[in-house]
C-alpha cells in the first residue's frame, strides 16, 4: 500500500499465473526471492534472460526486465548508487 506522501509499506498480495509450477518455482527461487540491493553485484542463481538491462529512472530506482519461463515480462527495481539521478 501506498501512503500519502508516496512511501510504501511492502506487498500485501502477489498472484503470478504460471503454466509450469516446476520452472516458475526454480525462476523465483534463482533470483533469492529478495530485493535486489546492488543491481551491478545482481547474479542470480541461473542466467536469466534479461529483456531489458538495468537502467536508471525517472523515480529513483534502476529497473530491469527479465523473462521468466513462461515467457512472461518480470520487473526487477534496485536503489540507485549514491549521488546518481534517472
Amino acid at each position: 500500500m501506498t501512503t500519502s506522501d508516496g512511501v510504501t509499506d511492502g506487498i500485501k498480495g502477489f498472484l503470478v499465473e504460471i503454466r509450469n509450477h516446476g520452472a516458475t518455482a526454480a525462476f523465483w527461487k534463482s533470483l533469492g526471492q529478495e530485493s535486489v540491493v546492488d543491481a551491478e553485484a545482481f547474479a542470480p542463481a541461473r542466467a536469466a534472460e534479461f529483456a531489458e538491462a538495468f537502467t536508471p529512472t525517472h523515480w529513483g530506482v534502476r529497473q530491469a526486465l527479465v523473462l521468466n519461463p513462461d515467457g512472461r515480462t518480470v520487473v526487477l527495481e534496485a536503489p540507485l548508487q549514491e549521488g546518481h539521478r534517472g
